[in-house]
């Protein structure tokens, strides 16, 4: 079961876009729910674009930069700037952990490192050889290969 946690129509139109991702494969959740696979900056700008496409003022305020928004401004680096009280969500590093490269659960172990280059943990959760398709503890949409494997 995946429980989609929103505090508006915006924000669901934002979920709802990870959902149709997770769908194609673009990402992978932990089955311990401590985390999700492949979430990747690109990811983001996806989700935001949507939820600006449907309710434009769902992003404005904190953590939004303030600059007025338009559509073709809500890219990496726009993403990259939003804050918490943690510090930065998306940039490398960020509290989201978010991959700073377009990653699949077909992606190859090289890919996976350039992607979570910032990870402290990145040598025991992606070794050598890698294949998220072969992680057992990822749970993936394996019937749906919209996301041609690499």
């Amino acid at each position: 079961m995946i429980v989609l946690q929103v505090a508006g129509i915006g924000t669901f139109v934002h979920e709802s876009t990870h959902g149709v991702q997770f769908d194609a494969g673009g990402m992978a959740f932990r089955k311990d729910r401590k985390g999700v696979f492949g979430e990747d900056i690109f990811d983001e700008v996806e989700a935001y674009r949507s939820q600006y496409s449907f309710e434009p003022d769902s992003l404005i305020g904190p953590p939004f930069p303030p600059e007025q928004l338009i559509f073709k401004r809500i890219d990496t680096a726009w993403v990259r700037r939003l804050e918490s009280r943690n510090g930065r969500i998306y940039s490398c590093g960020g509290s989201a952990n978010v991959a700073q490269v377009r990653l699949t659960i077909y992606s190859g172990w090289e890919e996976i490192r350039e992607g979570y280059h910032c990870d402290s943990e990145l040598d025991r959760k992606y070794p050598p050889g890698y294949k998220p398709t072969n992680d057992s503890t990822l749970y993936y949409n394996a019937q749906n290969r919209r996301v041609a494997p690499r």
